[in-house]
């Protein structure tokens, strides 16, 4: 994990030593889980990139503290759903998930017109 963060940030390993121990801790070492992982802290701005400095920065106690552990891929993934999506676009998601693999519009919008 130490490396791989520190290969995409730009720094040497002993720099991000402290976020890679925290983002091993939060993601189990999976690497699908650590890409998006770092994307979701640099999405909520605890990872930067500073103009200034031409480098990144990032602040391991609101990292820390402000980030749950996942215990999967799964997880990560419908927490970023569910920051982007409306009520009513989850809604059409649930429907539709439940309808199988393939299903055809109507019958999405015949069920929500019966559940809601």
């Amino acid at each position: 994990v130490n490396g791989f963060s520190a290969d995409l940030l730009n720094y040497t390993t002993d720099k991000t030593e402290g976020l890679a121990e925290i983002v091993h801790k939060k993601t189990h070492g999976n690497i699908f889980a650590i890409i998006h992982f770092l994307k979701n802290i640099e999405d909520e701005g605890i990872l930067r990139f500073c103009i200034g400095t031409l480098g990144w920065k990032w602040d391991e106690d609101k990292i820390q503290c402000n980030t749950r552990v996942t215990d999967n891929v799964a997880d990560i993934l419908k927490l970023k759903i569910n920051k982007k999506l409306s009520e009513e676009e989850t809604r059409v998601l649930q429907v539709a998930s439940c309808l199988g693999g393939t299903f055809d519009s109507s019958h999405v919008l015949l069920v929500l017109d019966k559940l809601y």
